[in-house]
């Protein structure tokens, strides 16, 4: 699970591209992906990969409409 660190260096976008490539491969392509841009999902709390999947299948549910 990545998460996004929105450091001066790129990491949020680094992340991003990553996340990007790995659902484009299985041909998911999110409408919007901005949200997951301005939504926090710290890597030190252990539930927040839980919360950031979760919000993932909402964007590509959301998508598949």
């Amino acid at each position: 699970m990545l998460h996004f660190h929105p450091f001066v260096d790129g990491n949020a976008r680094s992340a991003a591209l990553a996340l990007y490539f790995v659902l484009a491969r299985e041909d998911v392509v999110l409408d919007r992906a901005a949200p997951l841009l301005m939504t926090r999902w710290p890597a030190a709390e252990p539930r927040s990969a839980e919360g950031l999947a979760g919000f993932i299948a909402v964007l590509i549910r959301q998508t598949r409409r």
